[in-house]
């Protein structure tokens, strides 16, 4: 056990899921979070080399992808957004799924960040072309040099980091690329993954 502001979170979660009078549905959107917190640690320290860690910290790659557009919904008030493949695999080709979640979720938040509530949030795994898509309906469509510009954010008081994680974990140890194009009034991210053998 470290003393990190990390585990230390964790630790006081556990602790408050036994006190009388919290709120369970909150204290599960924390244990979510730490969740997820642990995977994108886990994707770094597989990706430079510090681990060599085959389990799966994440057993349902549905379910934390599920999870996480609820969260990201609920937290961009898109309350009426829809994610609308929901067939979504329990794995994805022969890489972790801790690996996978880390790609996705920033991509995914840029998705309902930037998509009109009362649209649809789509997500295609194609096994036989090792893509992922993620496309989303915009209103105000951003150029491709924009998209591709390091730390381009459409929205106010952004960072514009999501893009650039996700294109530094696909180049750690040549995992993959990212290609966004836009078809009409839609932004399509499409993460296209090499053999991780």
């Amino acid at each position: 056990f470290f003393a990190t502001p990390f585990a230390t979170i964790e630790a006081n979660t556990e602790l408050l899921k036994s006190t009388k009078g919290i709120d369970k549905i909150h204290l599960e959107k924390i244990n979510n979070s730490i969740e997820l917190c642990k995977c994108i640690i886990e994707t770094y320290r597989e990706c430079l080399s510090y681990s060599n860690n085959q389990n799966n910290i994440i057993n349902s790659l549905k379910q934390t992808i599920e999870a996480a557009f609820r969260a990201y919904a609920e937290r961009n008030n898109k309350k009426n957004l829809q994610l609308s493949n929901t067939d979504i695999p329990d794995k994805f080709l022969n890489h972790n799924n801790h690996y996978i979640v880390s790609v996705v979720l920033p991509l995914l938040e840029n998705s309902i960040q930037a998509a009109p509530d009362y649209t649809q949030i789509e997500i295609v795994f194609d096994e036989k072309k090792h893509t992922i898509c993620i496309s989303n309906f915009c209103e105000n469509i951003p150029t491709i040099k924009d998209l591709k510009t390091p730390r381009y954010s459409s929205k106010e008081n952004h960072k514009g980091t999501g893009i650039l994680i996700v294109n530094n974990l696909l180049s750690m140890k040549n995992r993959g690329v990212l290609n966004t194009t836009i078809e009409n009034d839609k932004v399509i991210q499409t993460i296209k993954l090499n053999s991780n053998e």
